[in-house]
């Protein structure tokens, strides 16, 4: 930009920038092409993780009775690991895990890898203790 504007400014001939300016439109150019891949790459990973905290959230069961935490995705893995912290009354078990991926599979057109770590919730509740001070 810097370039553009001295030129404009007139502080230096078109000719003799020239050459310095198809340069740096190039490498511009050349940064341009794995800046946008990673950038669609991101998009498509956010829209994914939204899509999946949708489903699980709205549109099961199992989440009916659990409480989200936090959620991390490892994209690097394939298929995609997502490791749901959750907490919860009852225990999450394996058989549910494996419907909620096929359930995922078949929603979003992806496969991915629950994990889940659950925090284990137990209410308890005070004695009510007769008062001998009425």
């Amino acid at each position: 930009m810097s370039m553009l504007t001295f030129l404009f400014t007139g502080y230096s001939p078109v000719d003799r920038a020239q050459k310095a300016l198809l340069w740096a439109l190039a490498l511009t150019g050349a940064l341009l092409i794995p800046l946008t891949v990673s950038f669609t790459r991101l998009v498509r990973q956010a829209e994914l993780e939204t899509h999946l905290r949708k489903a699980l959230l709205n549109q099961t069961v199992t989440f009916q009775r659990l409480e989200l935490l936090k959620t991390d995705t490892n994209w690097l893995s394939n298929p995609p690991q997502v490791r749901l912290s959750v907490s919860a009354q009852s225990p999450v078990t394996s058989k549910q895990v494996s419907l909620l991926e096929a359930f995922l599979e078949k929603e979003i057109g992806q496969r991915f890898s629950l994990i889940f770590e659950v925090s284990q919730v137990k209410e308890i509740r005070g004695e009510k203790l007769d008062s001998p001070h009425k």
